[in-house]
């Protein structure tokens, strides 16, 4: 098992693809999928071996995992995007030079989430745990700053090119799990859970020599509905030393008003049913070695974004299914001290050739009542996008030709979490 958790570090360096919340994705984002530190740690594996209220956004049956009477959960996440711009440089004989960076953005976005989960006391052998808790669902945050110069001596500054997407779509959910007593190595659960927020969109200019402001974008979103968010799991003991389980989350669909430049439109973007399995075997020597590996698709063909107004993601944009591995392995030493590593591969539902990967790595400290858990993800995704802001706008020049090519877009993110889990038996 040693080995083995080298041989996955060694996996984990070799790859530098991080999914994150960028431009390209608006509106429809990308969801969290991280419950607390342990999770984030794991790569997002173990959804059978989450013993915290967590637990309910991925495998609501592995609450029965849970030792203590009333568990109250705590954990503060951030997620810094640093992201890098270049166009590419050519000599007189148009022969390619080299990528060079106009602009460089580096913004933290902090957040918490968290919830409580409790055993109801039916006589001597409870057997029905409740939870509840609020998690970030989709989350829109993005800052874009770029400054324009001109192309002479001195470099004087033209203007400030700015993209803002702020909000995030939280779900509220409540969960039942239940062992029950003639079938003690089987545990369901089922989850129900509702999202709640708003998001806004600008886009804009801001000359500095008349200080003018040229507005392309300015939307505010609110939900007209309120989506049902319904998951079920289960999980089975075969013995001590291995586990399975399997989940799945019903699709729903997302309302929008959105209020563009004070014309009030509607936008509809469905979500896809999702399909989870989860495995955990447990060594057998005394030096606790714990491997998670999660398998899981997502139907996102056939789903539909229907947009008066469009976005970055257009109107008729195609969806493909979503395929993912996820891994993590979890010493816990003779002191109680954990180390955990853990990866995870899953293809873009907008385009199947596009695969993102986590790696990420923590640990904790454990004592009688409470424990503490600390996780970090870095990754690395490049791509080619178009430029966001056309440079005829600051030349007065008619025959002024606006530069074609795409830009190479590199975004390097880092994730943090920090959980604080409390145990109280009654």
């Amino acid at each position: 098992m040693i080995k083995m958790t080298f041989t996955l570090l060694i996996m984990l360096f070799m790859t530098t693809l991080l999914v994150s919340q960028n431009y390209r994705y608006f509106p429809i984002g990308q969801s969290w999928s991280f419950p607390d530190a342990r999770s984030l740690a794991m790569g997002g594996a173990g959804t059978i071996s989450l013993a915290t209220p967590g637990a309910m956004i991925h495998n609501p049956a592995s609450l029965t995992l849970i030792d203590q009477d009333l568990t109250v959960d705590l954990t503060l996440n951030a997620r810094k995007l640093e992201e890098r711009r270049s166009y590419p440089l050519y000599d007189r004989f148009q022969s390619f030079l080299l990528n060079s960076t106009y602009v460089i953005n580096n913004n933290w976005y902090p957040d918490f989430q968290g919830g409580a989960a409790y055993w109801l006391p039916f006589g001597r052998t409870p057997w029905l745990i409740i939870a509840g808790g609020s998690y970030p669902e989709i989350d829109y945050q993005y800052s874009y700053q770029e400054e324009v110069r001109e192309n002479v001596f001195g470099d004087q500054l033209i203007a400030y090119n700015r993209i803002k997407t702020t909000g995030m779509l939280r779900r509220y959910g409540f969960a039942l799990a239940a062992t029950l007593p003639p079938l003690p190595k089987l545990s369901l659960g089922v989850q129900a859970g509702f999202l709640q927020g708003d998001a806004t969109y600008q886009s804009e200019v801001n000359f500095i020599q008349d200080s003018e402001r040229l507005v392309f974008a300015d939307q505010s979103r609110e939900l007209t509905s309120t989506p049902l968010l319904i998951s079920i799991g289960s999980l089975y003991r075969f013995s001590e030393r291995i586990s399975a389980g399997v989940d799945f989350a019903l699709p729903y669909a997302v309302k929008f008003r959105t209020l563009s430049e004070g014309v009030e439109l509607t936008e509809t973007i469905e979500y896809p049913f999702k399909l989870n399995a989860g495995f955990e075997f447990r060594a057998r020597q005394q030096l606790q070695a714990r491997l998670n590996v999660d398998v899981g698709y997502e139907f996102w063909s056939g789903k539909k974004y229907n947009s008066q107004i469009g976005g970055n993601i257009p109107g008729n944009q195609s969806f493909d299914d979503v395929f993912y591995f996820k891994t993590g392995i979890e010493h816990i030493f003779f002191n109680q001290i954990p180390f955990r590593v853990g990866a995870q591969y899953k293809t873009s539902y907008l385009s199947r050739g596009t695969t993102q990967t986590l790696l990420g790595a923590g640990t904790g400290f454990f004592r009688k009542s409470w424990r503490v858990d600390v996780a970090g993800a870095f990754g690395k995704i490049s791509y080619r996008w178009e430029d966001l802001f056309d440079d005829a706008m600051y030349v007065d020049d008619p025959n002024f030709q606006s530069r074609v090519d795409l830009d190479t877009v590199d975004e390097t993110t880092f994730l943090i979490m920090l959980s604080v889990k409390y145990d109280v038996d009654f």
